[in-house]
């Protein structure tokens, strides 16, 4: 039947529900329509157009259909892309194409393949965007700060400000500009460019395109720029001018919501405070909560962020508005500095975090946001000073970029013994101390008259998290550290990688250590998507286990938690594998069985010390401690780990572990060779 010019019409409109998809927290029903827009898509004549939308949605199911990604998929893409002119699409498809190289052959890469290429099809677009991570590349990883900055400045010549990558290049040339005569250890960097839109008259987030770089915050306390980013969690919603005082909207997701707090509130902010001002609320899975200040005709003024018990405010440091009404003024010119509160002591920190809007037609806007902070000092008489100046100055780079070296942080293990007055620092001082000195006492450069080399350890910190009847751990990167060094261990050293039981177990969860929910008889299938987008599938049987005997004691009444987790490759196939995790009741985990090489060998460790019980199979509470060893260990092997369970000075409470993993150097025997673990 001839295709009318209505069944078009329609097909289009879907396809632009299927980009939409991506304002939503769930992809849930994603699936089914995806596969019905691309059999409409079919039914089109063969015109540029049609491409043009096949492109766009199929490189959607490449990003959220778990599995979905192969050479074939990209192959059509591509062909879609080519034909249709789609040059966001074939962006992605280059990314995606320089996947898996580095450094000078990346950048060789994109040069003689990539941007030769884009030319021949005219696609100027998409080559500036390649100019964009020719210029990182060149900045972050060739450290030609002078090439970086020219092929930024390229991307300016070749965009136009309504191009998010035009203000993706302006933040990074700004960013790079400031640091880069630093130290990258020394400091935080951030160059993204955002995208906004008003949709059905309320402002959304599109997209932040952009990177990261520097080591001196971890993710969860960085000074970041991700104000808007936060604001607009539920749904990528920041307001919704429908909503009355005390009404909510629920995120399709069915956890995150978005609710009018207040709406007659002040805002202290660094440059005085802001009466009269909206408060609006985002609350996301996992206990985490957002509190975005909204002053009329300026903008955001304050946000105040719950990270899993980890606070941290923004405040406006200044401003400028050059146009614009409303909540949230999109014009051309309208800049906004913020600060981190914390960080606002200009004897340790130098911080500089802008956020400008560069376009605006009405519907959509795009921002250039550059941020960076530089950690200049610490306080010598602050107990938090000093563990946080050991954890990031106890390696440095060595002469191959690639290598890093330890440093002598025996004097502040010193003195933050000095400084710990509470039971919490003393407990903490007490065990990451005794990593930090395994650290250094196990390292061959460092102390070349090692009687033990150092393969796997780990100080880890978590607070401990509940929500309805399940159990997780949220991980406090900043606080925590390590030590690896896997190189010829062979299939005898394997076993170390398995001391991270708790996470192990986590991971294959959807990132919850426990549901009260898991009872003998339960089977269930978890499928996830890693940072990768690899497809992760759990497979969980709870059985009876009877009576457990471990050096620690007798426990009966245990369960079985059987499971196998399919998709885990690289470095993380040792979480992968089958698994059998035997819990008591009271106790929690008393033996966990990993296997591995295809489940001929086997890599047990069992619960050998403990202190404080509770109820249910998987209790944690301060006071409580848990010591698991892996007893069959060969050629000098010894792993072992210690979780520690307390209270913060804040009253949170906490899980600290000393993960060890050592080879006694006067063992003789020869160690198996594999490939890499």
């Amino acid at each position: 039947n001839e295709i009318n010019e209505t069944f078009v019409e329609k097909v289009m409109k879907k396809v632009e529900i299927i980009k939409n998809w991506q304002l939503k927290n769930s992809k849930e029903g994603f699936e089914e329509f995806y596969r019905e827009v691309l059999s409409d898509l079919e039914f089109l004549p063969d015109t540029q157009e049609k491409h043009y939308a096949m492109a766009d949605v199929l490189m959607r199911g490449c990003w959220w259909i778990p599995g979905e990604k192969n050479d074939e998929l990209l192959a059509r893409i591509r062909e879609n892309a080519e034909k249709g002119k789609n040059e966001d699409v074939i962006s992605g498809v280059l990314s995606f194409e320089r996947n898996g190289i580095s450094g000078k052959e990346r950048v060789d890469f994109m040069l003689e393949k990539q941007i030769p290429y884009t030319r021949a099809l005219g696609f100027e677009k998409a080559e500036a965007r390649i100019w964009f991570w020719l210029g990182y590349e060149y900045c972050r990883t060739l450290k030609d700060h002078e090439k970086g900055i020219q092929a930024f400045e390229k991307v300016l010549e070749m965009t136009t400000p309504d191009d998010v990558h035009y203000a993706n290049a302006k933040s990074a040339i700004q960013a790079e500009n400031a640091v880069c005569k630093m130290d990258s250890r020394s400091f935080m960097l951030y160059a993204i460019a955002e995208e906004y839109r008003i949709i059905d008259e309320k402002p959304r987030f599109w997209s932040q395109p952009g990177y990261s770089t520097g080591t001196q915050w971890s993710r969860e306390d960085s000074f970041s720029s991700y104000v808007f980013l936060h604001a607009s969690q539920c749904d990528h919603l920041f307001y919704d001018p429908e909503l009355k005082l005390g009404q909510s909207y629920l995120g399709s997701d069915g956890k995150s919501s978005l609710t009018l707090v207040e709406d007659h509130a002040t805002a202290k902010t660094a440059c005085g405070d802001f009466y009269d001002c909206q408060v609006w609320e985002t609350k996301l899975a996992k206990n985490v909560t957002y509190r975005t200040y909204y002053k009329y005709n300026i903008g955001i003024v304050r946000q105040e962020c719950d990270l899993n018990g980890h606070p941290v405010v923004y405040i406006l440091k200044a401003y400028h508005i050059a146009g614009g009404t409303g909540l949230l003024p999109f014009f051309p010119g309208n800049r906004w500095e913020f600060a981190q509160e914390e960080l606002l002591d200009s004897k340790l920190y130098h911080c500089e975090h802008v956020h400008e809007i560069l376009f605006f037609d009405g519907k959509n806007a795009v921002a250039s946001d550059y941020s960076f902070c530089q950690r200049l000092d610490y306080d010598s008489d602050s107990w938090e000073d000093m563990m946080l100046k050991m954890r990031r100055t106890y390696w440095k780079s060595g002469k191959d970029e690639e290598e890093s070296v330890l440093q002598d942080v025996f004097p502040l293990i010193r003195r933050v013994n000095e400084l710990a007055v509470t039971p919490y620092q003393k407990l903490h001082t007490k065990v990451a101390c005794d990593v930090m000195e395994r650290i250094l006492r196990t390292d061959e450069v460092f102390n070349p008259a090692l009687t033990e080399k150092g393969h796997w350890n780990f100080f880890q910190y978590f607070l401990v998290r509940k929500e309805d009847s399940r159990l997780w751990l949220s991980e406090r990167q900043k606080l925590g550290f390590e030590w690896k060094d896997m190189k010829n261990t062979g299939l005898e050293g394997y076993p170390l990688l398995h001391n991270h039981i708790y996470t192990i177990l986590q991971d294959a969860f959807e990132g919850y250590l426990w549901d009260e929910s898991f009872t003998v008889g339960t089977e269930k299938i978890i499928e996830q998507t890693d940072w990768k987008g690899n497809k992760i599938i759990t497979t969980l049987a709870v059985k009876d286990a009877g009576t457990i005997t471990t050096p620690a004691g007798v426990f009966e009444n245990c369960i079985l938690l059987d499971f196998h987790v399919k998709g885990r490759t690289g470095g993380w196939k040792y979480r992968g594998g089958k698994k059998e995790y035997y819990l008591a009741p009271g106790i929690g985990i008393v033996k966990a069985v990993n296997y591995y090489k295809e489940r001929t060998r086997i890599s047990a460790y069992e619960l050998t010390a403990y202190q404080g019980a509770g109820t249910g199979y998987f209790p944690i509470a301060p006071g409580m401690f848990r010591r698991y060893e892996n007893r069959g260990l060969e050629n000098g092997f010894i792993s072992s780990v210690e979780y520690y369970c307390t209270q913060d000075d804040a009253g949170n409470t906490v899980l600290m572990s000393n993960n060890l993993g050592i080879r006694r150097l006067d063992s003789t025997e020869n160690i198996e060779e594999s490939t890499k673990c």
